[in-house]
């Protein structure tokens, strides 16, 4: 059986656990014999209610038929039948397919210790609630598989804005930035160097807001490989980073060897080994949990993935390196302007999203979106009304007298509820595509987003609230249905007066339809044909 996440390993376990305690106390305190006794009584009293028909007949076919119903619903569908392994109930995310199968007990998250003192080894499932759950658990692993599992820029970028940097690398960029970005950009607003030394590349990485950042492209072609770092820089080894002065220092013992080299801005920001950019993306993949049983790929492979998936021209790692490292660097209060160029192609407004979402990371802070709450939220809920429907299914299936309208309308919502999750999985789905073809880049205020991520927050709630009352009605009428099918006319006691007879309306019915057509044709033949017709079925209803 598979479950839709790690919490409900725990409470699908815990509610058939509490299911099998509530039905032993029913069975030994005789509660769960109520349904018969009603029946019964309503059996024998019942028929004797009326003046006219053969009560006893009445009340023995009455009793029979409902009894044999009630046993088989209680026997198949109430009645605790086999054991259940519960490692045999399992959860593996469904954009994970090498992630490790999740048990009770073995899930690689805290609910493991803090569910140790409540797990059983084996528990005890009705035969046809077994049934429904696997089966809905298995229709619903299904479909969510059929989905496409298409990154969400919203989410990736949530994480980046969200990281905090550690001591050291915070130091390292605020020397960066006194000693490269800021002699840098006031060296381009002081000299203004000719336009077509880097207007195609200001046009490639973002227009005058790539000025704007410590990784500008622009910067970086026009100064940083001239500007060196005052200091030894860590961890860049000296051997590979030498300074001409510092040679010459330690030629005339004027220091020893030093053990960190003298970078360029350009290398310093750009070296795949040591640079900044590259300690900052480090940073920021850190913060995402290696759970072997989540299978989550890095940060900025996800945003590499999301790159291919909306159809990037440019899908290298710099790309996503600089779309993180700027998401992660800046936010409102350190923007200088937040000015993004209409003309600066796709590239451009890929870039542009690092700091659009910046602008957003104080209000993120203060409070999580809806839909991040939301998203966290809905499995918790899911999972905590699947254990309320187990441990209530047999208090309400006895209230219920073992009705199969009560027993269908349950199954239905077991269903629709287990299903849920594939319903989330298709509007998430939706909502990337949507998000992969507007973005943050298409909003001109940065406001306008959390109203559109509200907006399926809602659908969240409200998609899976109607479709799971639709199906708990569809349930109930489906087993109002069979209830009436198999009981027959016998569910209401309407004797014909001098026959001797307790049921059969449909047949009687039937030859009273044939004569009053017979009497209208004006045809004498036809009358007696009637008066036959009528005798015949009043026979038959005696027999029945």
């Amino acid at each position: 059986m598979m479950v839709q996440s790690p919490l409900e390993l725990y409470t699908t376990v815990l509610g058939l656990k509490y299911y099998d305690l509530i039905w032993q106390v029913c069975t030994e305190f005789g509660i769960a014999y109520i349904p018969f006794l009603i029946l019964i009584l309503d059996g024998f009293t019942k028929p004797f209610e009326s003046a006219y028909g053969n009560g006893a007949d009445t009340s023995f076919r009455r009793v029979t038929i409902g009894f044999i119903i009630t046993s088989l619903v209680c026997y198949f569908a109430v009645a605790p039948a086999f054991d259940l392994d519960v490692k045999e109930i399992s959860y593996q995310p469904v954009c994970s397919a090498n992630a490790t199968p999740s048990t009770p007990g073995n899930s690689g998250t805290t609910y493991d210790n803090m569910f140790q003192g409540l797990m059983v080894d084996t528990v005890e499932v009705p035969a046809l609630l077994g049934l429904v759950m696997d089966a809905a658990s298995g229709i619903t692993y299904a479909v969510s598989m059929s989905v496409p599992c298409n990154e969400n820029i919203n989410d990736l970028m949530d994480a980046v804005v969200l990281t905090r940097f550690t001591a050291p690398l915070q130091s390292a960029i605020q020397l960066f930035d006194q000693q490269c970005y800021l002699p840098a950009k006031s060296m381009f607003t002081s000299r203004q160097p000719d336009p077509s030394t880097y207007q195609d590349v200001m046009q490639e990485y973002g227009g005058e807001s790539d000025l704007n950042w410590m990784g500008s492209h622009v910067l970086q072609l026009l100064y940083y490989p001239t500007i060196q770092a005052e200091q030894p820089i860590s961890p860049f080894p000296y051997n590979d980073f030498p300074s001409a002065i510092v040679d010459y220092n330690v030629q005339q013992g004027l220091q020893g060897d030093p053990q960190f080299g003298y970078p360029n801005c350009e290398q310093w920001w750009t070296d795949t080994q040591f640079g900044l950019e590259q300690a900052i993306v480090a940073q920021v993949n850190s913060t995402q949990p290696q759970n072997p049983y989540l299978s989550e790929l890095p940060i900025s492979d996800q945003i590499k993935a999301w790159l291919v998936q909306v159809g990037a021209p440019m899908q290298d790692d710099g790309t996503a390196d600089d779309i993180i490292a700027r998401g992660a660097l800046y936010d409102a209060d350190g923007m200088q302007d937040n000015h993004l160029d209409a003309d600066s192609g796709f590239i451009g407004s890929i870039y542009n999203i690092g700091i659009t979402i910046g602008q957003l990371k104080d209000n993120i802070f203060q409070q999580h979106s809806d839909e991040a709450k939301a998203e966290d939220l809905l499995p918790i809920i899911q999972a905590l009304l699947i254990f309320l429907i187990l441990m209530f299914y047999p208090l309400v299936m006895i209230a219920g007298n073992y009705q199969p309208k009560v027993m269908m309308s349950l199954f239905f919502l077991m269903f629709s509820l287990i299903f849920t999750s594939a319903i989330w999985q298709g509007l998430t789905d939706i909502k990337n595509m949507i998000d992969d073809s507007i973005s943050y880049i298409n909003f001109n205020d940065p406001e306008q987003k959390p109203i559109f991520n509200n907006f399926f927050t809602t659908l969240f709630f409200t998609v899976p609230l109607l479709f799971n009352s639709l199906m708990a009605g569809v349930g109930y009428a489906l087993g109002g249905a069979v209830n009436s099918f198999a009981t027959g006319a016998n569910n209401g006691y309407t004797p014909t007066a001098g026959k001797g007879s307790g049921g059969g309306g449909g047949a009687q019915a039937a030859g009273n339809a044939m004569k009053n057509f017979m009497n209208n044709s004006g045809s004498d033949a036809a009358g007696e044909s009637a008066s036959a017709a009528e005798e015949v079925a009043e026979v038959a209803v005696v027999a029945v």
